[in-house]
């Protein structure tokens, strides 16, 4: 079993627990967890912000566990504290809702916004052994939620073990690759990271990390280097690769490089054909189907590789060398020149990659994409994300951008989301171009003002925030896009990477 600590918390399940005040979730979470996790008082309103505890639940896994603030805390701060616990909807993948009394009003409004997020409720009756109601109180929340409560009570542990069966039944999600449909077992896939002053020092950043702890996992074979080593590394290989994957920053200059050598060993392009999915599907005996893969982390006391909230997203910490994509006149884009068409498509199913026979005497083309790119078909919806690309096409000097980053950080002298993004797009589009930078949970609920949202790989976020952002964006009809493929965009080559 894996040590939760070292499980990056975008992989848990979030598990968070809702319901008035004194109805018992942080007596419920120590119960569940052994230890005294939350503060437990009768006075209402103890817990004020959401505590989140990350702990290996028995046939769950590694988890986080969300403590909410009461949903009808009435003190001077009440409103913010409720506005905590709503703001845990959106990355909550099982939603646990405790009840303690007839009057169910509070809760039937927090399930009715469940229900439109299709996030899964466990209902509770909690301190059942204090109630004299139970019976009929567990009749009216099965007509609410259309199942079964359990009866559940933290001093006497009854339900604990019921609610741990019910909590692993519904977290058996199915298992998701980043790089799903691009290479198999046996592939070479080559990394290309920049280390420049902006990388951090002695370490990995995140999304690179789990692609090449993946890769491992999946049994490719790997070959990391910076951008200025690609051609020398490639050139140092017998057989081209499968795939070969970017930081975002460096697009223009790693698709130059990747040309050539193709032009050099006289492959041919590679084919794709558009689909409709937004990931391709495995066929059973096609490539490795790998059942789990564990992505490991080190604490953050002692990590060398990870663990620091400054961690950057999507493969865009490198701090300069975005500069030549901004300046790259090549590959279709100059100072006022997007391409006016372009040829959205995605790679052909692995079923077909790993059948199609390979070119130039047996090898394989090599596919380009980049680590931004990779976290946006993992973490969100790629088929929204790069129709949100085309937006870019339109935008005039006074259209408005939203930049959201999932990380909070300090911001740097070259930061990708604050500098070169910004100046990128102003110098494409037209310097009175309007663009707000959010980071972490600072997302605006109200996204009318703007033409287009532009969001980071979101590593450090779990897939349930990012798709609850992704809906926020479609319910307002605001485009939505992700780094990765806005710099694509701008630089000409959207046509030439695969997501």
């Amino acid at each position: 079993m894996t040590n939760s600590t070292q499980t990056p918390s975008s992989h848990r399940v979030h598990i968070a627990f809702f319901g008035r005040c004194n109805s018992g979730k942080s007596s419920l979470i120590n119960a569940l967890t052994g230890q005294e996790v939350a503060i437990v008082s009768e006075k209402a309103g103890t817990t004020t912000d959401s505590v989140l505890k990350p702990i290996e639940l028995p046939g769950v896994g590694a988890t986080i566990l969300i403590d909410t603030p009461g949903l009808d805390d009435n003190t001077p701060l009440g409103n913010q504290r409720k506005a905590q616990s709503l703001k845990a909807l959106d990355k909550t993948d099982i939603a646990v809702v405790l009840f303690h009394d007839d009057d169910t009003s509070v809760e039937e409004a927090l399930i009715a916004q469940l229900s439109a997020r299709k996030t899964p409720i466990i209902g509770v009756i909690s301190k059942c052994d204090t109630m004299q109601n139970r019976a009929s109180l567990a009749a009216k929340v099965n007509d609410i939620i259309g199942s079964e409560p359990i009866a559940l009570s933290a001093t006497t542990r009854e339900g604990i073990e019921q609610l741990l069966a019910r909590l692993a039944s519904l977290s058996q999600q199915e298992t998701r690759l980043i790089t799903e449909g691009l290479c198999s077992a046996g592939d070479m896939v080559v990394l290309v990271m920049p280390q420049d002053a902006q990388a951090p020092k002695g370490r990995l950043i995140k999304p690179q990390v789990e692609v090449l702890r993946e890769l491992l996992d999946r049994g490719c074979n790997t070959l990391c280097c910076t951008p200025e080593g690609l051609k020398a590394s490639l050139n140092a290989l017998n057989t081209p690769p499968q795939l070969i994957i970017t930081d975002s920053q460096v697009f223009a200059s790693v698709n130059e490089i990747v040309e050539e050598y193709r032009n050099t060993i006289a492959l041919p392009r590679p084919t794709f054909t558009p689909q409709p999915q937004a990931t391709a599907p495995l066929k059973q005996g096609s490539t490795a189907i790998v059942n789990e893969v564990i992505h490991e982390e080190p604490s953050t006391q002692s990590s060398p590789v990870l663990g620091e909230v400054t961690q950057r997203v999507g493969g865009v910490n490198s701090p300069s060398v975005l500069n030549e994509a901004e300046n790259s006149g090549n590959n279709g884009a100059n100072e006022n020149n997007i391409p006016s068409s372009l040829d959205y498509c995605r790679v052909q199913p692995i079923e077909d990659i790993v059948n199609t026979p390979k070119g130039g005497g047996g090898q394989t083309t090599p596919l380009l994409t980049s680590f931004s790119i990779l976290f946006a078909r993992y973490k969100g919806d790629i088929n929204t994300f790069v129709e949100g690309g085309k937006k870019l096409l339109s935008l005039t000097p006074s259209s408005r951008i939203l930049i959201a980053e999932a990380c909070s950080h300090i911001p740097q002298n070259e930061d990708i989301g604050r500098v070169k993004l910004p100046r990128m797009l102003r110098r494409r589009i037209g310097d009175s171009l309007t663009i707000d930078i959010v980071g972490g949970n600072d997302f605006p609920t109200d996204l009318s003002q703007y033409d287009l949202v532009i969001h980071c790989g979101a590593c450090m976020f779990n897939r349930r925030l990012v798709m609850s952002r992704v809906a926020q964006a479609q319910t307002q009809n605001i485009a939505i896009t992700n780094y990765g493929i806005a710099i694509a965009t701008l630089t000409g080559i959207i046509d030439k990477v695969v997501y």
